[in-house]
């Protein structure tokens, strides 16, 4: 069963965010693929956020073109599988883990 984020973790991604608007809201009942592939991409932007990088700079480290990475910072998630999104957290934090719960 999916969990709703608590008010502390909305506080943290909005802080990351800087107040922008990066997804649109995910429908509870939505595949789990889907669910993981969105938690994927949530991981890459709270990276990219972290470290200060432009969509440019994050898709030299990912080796795209940043139109690609924009697609992920807006949660584009049908244009991606969930390996290709694991390929790309992974590249940025190679001890990077995922949990299924």
């Amino acid at each position: 069963m999916r969990k709703t984020p608590t008010a502390q973790q909305l506080r943290e991604i909005d802080k990351l965010a800087k107040g922008k608007l990066y997804s649109s809201v995910l429908p509870a009942h939505a595949p789990l693929a889907d669910h993981l592939k969105h938690d994927l991409c949530r991981q890459i932007i709270i990276y990219q956020h972290k470290k200060g990088l432009k969509q440019k700079e994050l898709g030299k480290l990912l080796g795209v073109h940043e139109a690609r990475v924009s697609e992920i910072v807006h949660y584009k998630i049908g244009k991606f599988t969930a390996d290709k999104l694991m390929e790309f957290l992974e590249a940025l934090n190679p001890k990077a883990h995922v949990k299924v719960s």
